[in-house]
C-alpha cells in the first residue's frame, strides 16, 4: 500500500466518525480544492480550502464521509465514497455517492476534486 492511500485511508476513517480534520501534513499548503457543484469554483491553499469546508459543514448536521473504495494510480487515488448529512435548516436527510480525485506530491494531496461516478473522474484523467 502507498504512503498516499494510507493517509487518505486515515483521513476517511476519521471522517466516517465525523472527524474532518486529516493527518498533519496531508494537505499541501498550495492545495487546489474542486467540489462537484456547478461552477466548479476553485479553493486554493490549504487555509481556502479549510473555510470553504467550514462555511460548507455549518450547512449540516451529522455530516460524514465513508470510504467504500480506494484506487491507488500511483500519484492519484480515487475514493468512492459515500456522503450523509441531514440539512440544518430543512431537517432533510441526504445521502449519494462520489468519487474523488486525489492527486500527490512529494507525500502530500495537491489536490483534491469531486465527481458523480467513476467513469466520469476516469474520462477527468485522461483529459488533464
Amino acid at each position: 500500500m502507498s504512503e498516499n492511500l494510507e493517509l487518505l485511508k486515515t483521513l476517511y476513517d476519521g471522517m466516517a466518525r465525523g472527524e474532518l480534520r486529516g493527518p498533519d501534513g496531508l494537505i499541501s499548503p498550495d492545495f487546489v480544492f474542486e467540489p462537484i457543484w456547478d461552477g466548479r469554483e476553485h479553493h486554493v491553499g490549504a487555509d481556502a480550502f479549510r473555510t470553504q469546508m467550514r462555511e460548507f459543514l455549518a450547512q449540516w448536521d451529522n455530516f460524514r464521509i465513508e470510504a467504500k473504495a480506494f484506487e491507488d494510480l500511483g500519484d492519484v487515488v480515487l475514493v468512492t465514497e459515500r456522503q450523509s448529512a441531514m440539512g440544518k435548516r430543512s431537517g432533510v436527510e441526504t445521502e449519494r455517492a462520489f468519487v474523488s480525485v486525489w492527486r500527490f506530491q512529494d507525500g502530500m494531496a495537491v489536490s483534491g476534486r469531486w465527481y458523480d461516478d467513476r467513469a466520469e473522474a476516469l474520462a477527468a484523467l485522461e483529459t488533464d
